[in-house]
């Protein structure tokens, strides 16, 4: 049996590559406007996008936890929500 082709396109958790084609996701607070780095984006393979969180998963720290959740409805939603042509030149125009 053939495999079929992946028609969604979709995120993966992996390591990006800093010397290739990348975006980094970054979050502010509105007190102190320092942008802090959140997660690094690359196009991967096929229908497909490697995403690099670089905070780690902390659930007793509340604000980490809302930076990542963010993150995430931010991937979803320009990568795959919006179903764009090219969700790549999308995301790296917004």
């Amino acid at each position: 049996m053939e495999s079929e082709k992946q028609t969604e396109w979709s995120w993966i958790e992996g390591i990006v590559d800093k010397n290739d084609d990348h975006i980094m996701i970054t979050y502010s607070d509105i007190d102190d406007g320092v942008l802090e780095p959140i997660a690094l984006v690359a196009p991967g393979p096929e229908k497909e996008f490697i995403v690099q969180f670089l905070l780690q998963p902390e659930p007793e720290n509340e604000e980490h936890q809302k930076m990542l959740d963010g993150a995430r409805r931010e991937l979803n939603f320009y990568l795959i929500e919006l179903k764009e042509k090219d969700p790549w030149g999308y995301a790296c125009y917004h």
